[in-house]
């Protein structure tokens, strides 16, 4: 029998979730940066200008291209 999920335990669990999301994906963001991972090509991977409101279109296409973005969505 299980317990039913209140509210603070469902906090908890998207709170611990979204640390463990944000952790991961620095330490991705930091290897690819770095040359420590290699993509396997088989998704294509693009970013939303929107996300990035103090970047220039020509900056994030260009530091984009570095780390294997394919392209920029919503511009």
């Amino acid at each position: 029998m299980t317990t039913p999920m209140t509210r603070r335990s469902a906090l908890g669990r998207v709170a611990g979730g979204a640390a463990f999301l944000s952790v991961s994906m620095t330490s991705l963001a930091e290897r690819l940066a770095a040359g420590g991972v290699q993509l396997k090509g088989r998704v294509r991977h693009s970013v939303c200008k929107w996300c990035y409101p103090k970047v220039s279109l020509d900056d994030l296409c260009r530091e984009g291209k570095t780390f294997g973005l394919t392209s920029v969505e919503l511009a």
